[in-house]
């Protein structure tokens, strides 16, 4: 009875420790499966992360774009004529409340339309992109300059007078003249001006532009290749 007696304890001491081993192998399976499943979870988490992160990269970039399309002109890098008036009324009220004097200049390329009608719109486009490339390098940093439309563009100078703005143009006019255009070689690079000076005056930009458009056409009707100034009305009656 004694060896039965030990044997049962001994039964019961190795099943005990079955136990315990079955017990603590399920915990460290459990423990594993959960790390496992920590991992995963962290993984995943990392992986949306980046994603979310290539996402908002692509987002930005894509709103950069979409804002440059939507104030630059796509074909001379310069800023297109939505944005150049909103700008140059900008300029103006700040010239009024100074104040200090303005030129609002609209500058047309001459025999534009031969060029394109002779070489193509090809040619036509390289003119314009070589002009506005020139005009880049020549205005000063602070200046507005921007395509207005077809071969027309629209400078804005403040704080500058006639013969600051005058200069200005000859500058322009001569290194418009310098390039040769490899679609167009015949075609010389030249433009009209018509500059409307402001200071102290009461009109609104679209007076102004109005002005200036006439300065053009007189520009035009004298030659062209040549900038004509007049003074905003009511300048000349103070």
């Amino acid at each position: 009875s004694s060896t039965r007696a030990r044997n049962n304890r001994l039964f019961q001491s190795r099943f005990r420790v079955e136990q315990l081993e079955q017990h603590l192998e399920l915990k460290a399976r459990e423990t594993m499966e959960k790390n496992q499943r920590n991992r995963i979870l962290l993984i995943t988490g990392l992986v949306v992360l980046a994603l979310l992160s290539v996402i908002v990269i692509i987002l930005i970039r894509y709103q950069r774009l979409y804002r440059q399309m939507a104030f630059m002109d796509l074909l001379t890098g310069l800023p297109n004529r939505r944005y150049t008036e909103v700008r140059a009324q900008e300029v103006l009220e700040q010239a009024r409340a100074r104040p200090q004097p303005l030129h609002i200049v609209l500058l047309d390329l001459d025999h534009f339309k031969t060029c394109n009608d002779r070489y193509g719109h090809d040619a036509g486009d390289e003119a314009l992109r070589r002009f506005a490339y020139v005009a880049k390098n020549v205005i000063r940093p602070g200046d507005l300059f921007g395509r207005w439309g077809g071969e027309e563009f629209l400078l804005v100078l403040l704080g500058t007078d006639r013969n600051a703005a005058s200069a200005v143009l000859d500058r322009l006019r001569s290194a418009a003249a310098a390039e040769r255009l490899k679609l167009a070689p015949d075609y010389l690079l030249q433009f009209s001006a018509g500059a409307v000076e402001f200071w102290h005056g009461t009109e609104q930009f679209n007076e102004l532009l109005t002005m200036a458009d006439q300065a053009l056409y007189q520009a035009k009707s004298e030659g062209r290749n040549r900038s004509c100034f007049i003074t905003a009305k009511s300048q000349e009656q103070n």
